[in-house]
């Protein structure tokens, strides 16, 4: 069996998204043909002939390892751990571990260095990684496809199953037209984090209305009404919580147009600003998801559907600017836009809403499915 490297038009159709819906049924036939979530390996063989049920059922799943755990990779690579998609894809592989009893390993770049440093490639590092830990059942991560040149996976270790989607389609397969997306928050993160945004800022001003900001450009009528509602307040602070894709020359003009708006309103004194840089969250306190749990309003001003599914994912309601929302979603989402500028805002809480444990069973039910396969393939077919 040839390596990846050599074989490019191989790996193309292993990774090619194919344009079928998510739980597609397969017919009389079971042959390689996958929804968007999941890409079948195609260095594996499966049988094309008709697999009754009941057969299916008893047949043992195929895994890559001895250990009878699938193995599942979350795979970053060099990306941002900040970005959404990081986010979704950290998040699905808790979930999905816990779902099949898995084990679970993280891979991101530096995670590789520190492990193989005096390796001359990044398909040696994930090699070595491979006969280190095991090969993987399962990857997740948008970066798969771009970094397998070179790993030496053969028809017996391929991975069973891959998810290389971004955030946007796997939300979109699961839940039609519904704009939420998978994420990596809990309760129990989102409630440490609040302790500690309380334990740094019990001191601010009442209320505390976060603004979250996505792609922000110059959302000018949004400005200018954030000051009015705040104005409205004997006193308020305007907790800022830039983001990767928050420009940094938007967000300077943002901040000199609020402190213009708030002058006009004689508010200066009675309304607090926080406006932490986003390149302090780096290496210093990233107050995002005390935020979330603390602030007594939230407003996100810019498109992010990462942000606005980890805002709601507690159940809390959010205010959009500049965006349209599904009638699905009116409970949490409201817009800011409607909001007058001479009420303050009000807020509520309900039942948390998380996309991230559906993707995962389904990502479930996909290796459950094709695993057996690949043990039929493997027991029934002659290479």
């Amino acid at each position: 069996m040839t390596n990846l490297d050599t074989e490019p038009k191989g790996l193309h159709s292993w990774i090619k998204n194919l344009a079928t819906g998510l739980l597609t049924p397969f017919g009389e036939k079971y042959v390689p043909v996958l929804p968007k979530i999941g890409q079948r390996s195609s260095r594996y063989k499966i049988p094309s002939q008709s697999v009754p049920a009941h057969m299916l059922s008893v047949t043992p799943r195929h895994l890559n390892n001895q250990d009878g755990r699938p193995l599942i990779w979350t795979y970053l690579g060099s990306d941002d751990p900040m970005r959404g998609d990081s986010h979704g894809t950290i998040g699905l592989g808790r979930s999905l571990t816990q779902r099949l009893d898995g084990r679970l390993i993280h891979v991101d770049q530096s995670m590789l260095n520190e492990n193989f440093p005096h390796t001359k490639n990044l398909a040696e590092q994930l090699t070595r990684l491979c006969e280190k830990s095991g090969h993987p059942d399962i990857m997740l991560g948008t970066q798969v496809a771009n970094d397998l040149f070179g790993t030496n996976f053969t028809e017996a270790t391929a991975p069973t199953l891959i998810v290389s989607d971004i955030n946007e389609s796997l939300g979109d397969n699961i839940q039609p037209g519904r704009d939420i997306v998978p994420h990596h928050l809990t309760p129990d993160m989102i409630k440490a984090a609040g302790q500690e945004f309380h334990d740094r800022y019990a001191h601010l001003p009442q209320p505390v209305i976060a603004v979250f900001l996505g792609s922000i450009l110059f959302q000018e009528k949004a400005i200018k009404k954030l000051a009015d509602i705040a104005s409205t307040y004997p006193q308020c602070t305007l907790f800022l919580c830039p983001s990767r894709n928050t420009d940094d020359t938007h967000y300077s003009h943002m901040l000199k147009q609020l402190h213009k708006h708030l002058s006009a309103n004689n508010a200066t004194e009675r309304v607090h600003i926080e406006s932490p840089a986003y390149i302090s969250f780096k290496t210093g306190y990233n107050p995002y998801q005390g935020l979330i749990d603390r602030a007594d309003h939230a407003v996100l001003l810019g498109h992010s559907l990462s942000m606005r599914s980890e805002i709601i994912s507690q159940g809390r309601s959010l205010y959009v600017a500049g965006e349209g929302y599904p009638r699905s979603l009116e409970h949490y989402l409201r817009s800011f836009d409607k909001q007058s500028p001479g009420k303050p805002l009000k807020t509520t809480f309900g039942n948390a809403i998380n996309i991230t444990d559906n993707i995962a069973a389904a990502i479930a039910r996909e290796f459950d499915r094709f695993s057996r396969l690949r043990t039929l393939g493997a027991t029934s077919m002659k290479p």
